[in-house]
């Protein structure tokens, strides 16, 4: 039994049962949910997450080759005073052995060798201050 919209009971048979339309139908048509729209929203996070990733490893990449650069121009300069240093002796031996070949309690061949050393240093120094600046022109260039 039912009631209507006065408020009267109405009796239905079973005459319904097992026939292929019933005395009333309803049909509701509603979509529960848009697959395609959910599958943009989560193509959407996803392309999120990646965009934030990709860009905290490009900040890691930079402050990685920033840091190597920096290193670079502290190892230059380091080399470069180290070889500094080693000059300001070699030099002190060269004109100690010149002083002493004046004197005769040098040989010829020992000076020579003092100023190779010298002149390879200096070599040295000059490779280590072009080193220096480039490392500073790519320190400069992060």
């Amino acid at each position: 039994s039912a009631v209507d919209a006065d408020g009267n009971e109405h009796e239905y048979g079973l005459a319904t049962l097992g026939a292929q339309d019933g005395w009333f139908s309803v049909y509701v048509h509603q979509m529960l949910f848009d697959l395609a729209a959910w599958n943009g929203i989560q193509r959407a996070e996803l392309e999120a997450e990646i965009a934030a990733i990709v860009a905290e490893r490009e900040r890691d990449d930079l402050a990685l080759q920033t840091v190597g650069a920096f290193v670079a121009v502290l190892r230059s300069q380091d080399m470069l005073a180290a070889t500094e240093r080693q000059l300001e002796g070699l030099s002190r031996l060269a004109q100690r052995a010149a002083t002493l070949s004046q004197s005769g309690r040098c040989l010829p061949a020992e000076s020579a060798e003092a100023d190779l050393y010298r002149s390879e240093t200096e070599l040295a120094r000059s490779a280590w201050l072009d080193e220096l600046a480039r490392a500073r022109r790519a320190l400069a260039s992060r």
